[in-house]
């Protein structure tokens, strides 16, 4: 959906039908394996000598009635439902694309049924764990699956738990790791389910209460209603406005991201040891001069607005407000826009609601007895001006250049000089191989300097050389700071490189140099070469930073070819 509200802000323990590895049969591990790291799991330390207990002695039909605890019946991925114990008991659901599981009665034994690679009612029981090795996973000895028997579904409440009754003959079967199709073991065991209720959590649905209730909340995360031009009183009766209201500075609003505005108001709307904000949020392809209706249908809900206002009453520290509010009515008025940009000038008049904000839907449900502000005039010119007089290199201010220095540094008084560059030895430096997905990079290669920093002693800095190309070849790739065709690969220095705080000090990025490929494994990112190159420091834009430092490196080597 479209937006996320950042407001700087059963256990069969069970029958645990663990679907290993996902959303798909397909995409399983072998079924006999332990849940992976990325799935929910409480694996008792030492399997059981004697994984179940009969509840009767071995039946007519050779099958010995178990007992399964199902008081710690957990879901994971809303559709498979499992304890991680040995034994093992699995719930498992295909019955449509979305893995969601319906009301209802099933025939576990039905021809689609009694295969695991078909099953869309699936139940499988697991003993005698083994625990993993140094060189096999962790795994069950033993599967059994469904042959028969009834399994009822009496609810499945709006988080996807589920309540119901299961009645099953469960045959010893092997399950092939690739296909997912069950087939029985000649001379097998075989168990029985009686018959048993199992419950993971469903709860009763909710009941929307609106009787008498013109507006406000439902009870539910829903409406009872919207008094358009009214207000909302504390007995959810449609009432005249009742708004306090609240100024702002002349040309307040600053364009604080790349789509959203803010401003503080004059006024401490709540606590005084807290502050306020009101931001302006655009959901929409771009902005144009002219008038926006803040009351129009599409921007009446947070839900659905493309030009969104909030205000945020006492900002906690965390970045939470006590109290949100959101447009009721207005005019947003933009008088200038810079091309291509969320850049503007402009006028806006408005009445903000105290309103709760659905946490599923981002719909905004306007607070019984609420608050009301009236915005009677805020403008704001966020139009960026290059300043570029008297400058030969460096920032404009806007996030564009005044000029590039070719073959020379960018001063402190943004003049082109001689460069004055520091020579880093590599030998400090290990060359590892990762994958990089971002920005089409397929492979890159870090050398992370071992404590002697180039910025700070104590954190370590971080180079990359990292390729764009499809595929490797040996030769030189020549190095340029310009970033708008930076060719088949490109080098940054990483000063202080601070993984445990997500932080990094400075960026330098290539202005010259070669990578010359000795040798290189075909089809592959693995190769053999040297390259020297100087790299300069610059701003987030990466245009060079005016006074910044510059390092040479001469023949770095390197050897990835395993």
């Amino acid at each position: 959906m479209k937006k996320f509200l950042t407001i700087t802000l059963l256990t069969l323990v069970m029958m645990v039908f663990v679907a290993c590895g996902g959303s798909s049969k397909k995409e399983k591990t072998d079924p006999t394996d332990e849940p992976t790291s990325e799935e929910p799991t409480n694996q008792a330390e030492e399997p059981s000598e004697n994984p179940s207990e009969p509840t009767a002695d071995e039946e007519d039909d050779g099958c010995t009635g178990i007992s399964v605890d199902w008081s710690q019946l957990t879901m994971y991925q809303s559709n498979f439902f499992y304890l991680g114990e040995d034994p093992a008991v699995y719930l498992e659901f295909y019955q449509n694309e979305n893995y969601t599981v319906s009301a209802g009665t099933y025939d576990l034994g039905t021809e689609d049924n009694t295969n695991y690679k078909t099953c869309s009612e699936c139940v499988r029981y697991l003993t005698d764990y083994v625990e993993a090795t140094d060189t096999e996973n962790g795994h069950y000895n033993h599967i059994y699956f469904q042959k028969s028997g009834t399994l009822t579904i009496d609810g499945v409440d709006d988080n996807g738990n589920i309540k119901g009754t299961i009645a099953a003959k469960l045959i010893e079967v092997t399950i092939d790791p690739d296909e997912f199709t069950s087939t029985p073991v000649e001379g097998g065991a075989c168990f029985k389910i009686e018959s048993a209720t199992f419950d993971s959590g469903w709860e009763e649905p909710c009941v929307p209460q609106c009787d008498g209730k013109q507006c406000g909340n439902d009870g539910c995360g829903g409406s009872c209603g919207t008094c358009k031009g009214q207000a909302c009183s504390a007995d959810f009766q449609c009432v005249p406005f009742d708004c306090k209201d609240i100024e702002f500075e002349d040309e307040a609003f600053e364009l604080t991201g790349s789509t959203s505005y803010s401003a503080t108001p004059l006024t401490t709307l709540g606590s005084p040891e807290l502050e306020d904000s009101l931001q302006l949020r655009f959901y929409n392809e771009g902005i144009e001069k002219g008038t926006i209706d803040l009351g129009s249908e599409v921007n009446s809900n947070y839900k659905d607005c493309t030009e969104c206002f909030l205000l945020l009453e006492d900002i906690d520290e965390d970045g939470y407000p006590s109290k949100i509010f959101f447009q009721e009515s207005g005019e947003l008025v933009f008088e200038d826009v810079k091309e291509d940009t969320y850049e503007s000038k402009g006028h806006a008049s408005l009445r903000l609601i105290e309103v709760e904000i659905n946490s599923s839907d981002y719909s905004s449900i306007p607070v019984a007895g609420g608050k009301c502000y009236n915005v009677t005039n805020i403008t704001w010119d966020t139009i960026c001006v290059p300043q570029c007089d008297g400058k030969q290199c460096g920032s404009d201010g806007c996030g564009g250049t005044c000029g590039i220095c070719d073959g020379q540094a960018c001063s402190a008084d943004f003049q082109c000089v001689p460069f004055n560059c520091d020579k880093i030895d590599v030998s400090e430096f290990e060359l590892t191989e990762e994958e990089d997905w971002f920005g089409g990079i397929s492979y890159y290669y870090d050398a992370y300097a071992t404590g002697k920093g180039i910025g700070s002693e104590s954190i370590p800095d971080l180079l990359e050389i990292a390729f764009i190309a499809d595929e490797l070849e040996k030769g030189t790739v020549t190095l340029t700071g310009d970033t708008e065709n930076i060719g088949d690969a490109y080098v940054i220095l990483y000063e202080d490189y601070d993984t445990e705080n997500y932080e990094i000090g400075k960026y330098y990025f290539q202005e010259s140099g070669t990578l010359d490929f000795t040798e290189v494994k075909a089809g592959t990112f693995e190769s053999k070469g040297t390259g020297s190159f100087r790299l300069i420091e610059v701003d987030d834009n990466f245009f060079a930073a005016a006074g910044g430092k510059c390092y040479e490196f001469e023949n770095i080597s390197w050897n990835t070819i395993k």
